[in-house]
């Protein structure tokens, strides 16, 4: 499984908005207004480029070399649909 997957999958069970991946701070949530952090390690400049390509196809890995930025929805099946 892919280690978003799992990250999304935490974010519906515990009822949360929003998935914050901020380097040198482990994986985050929105729930209620406040943000608690994911029982996962702390997030690297080269651990959250693997985890966002796990997800781009080669095309929009380029892409975001390029730019910097990317802006995406992504659906995980019986999950939900996530601006990425």
């Amino acid at each position: 499984m892919k280690l978003l997957h799992k990250y999304f999958t935490e974010m519906e069970e515990r009822g949360a908005s929003d998935l914050h991946m901020v380097i040198g701070l482990p994986p985050m949530i929105r729930r209620s207004g406040g943000l608690m952090p994911l029982e996962h390690p702390i997030l690297s400049p080269e651990s959250n480029r693997e985890i966002l390509f796990e997800i781009l196809s080669p095309e929009q890995q380029v892409q975001f070399e390029k730019n910097r930025d990317f802006d995406m929805a992504y659906e995980l099946e019986n999950v939900g649909r996530f601006q990425v």
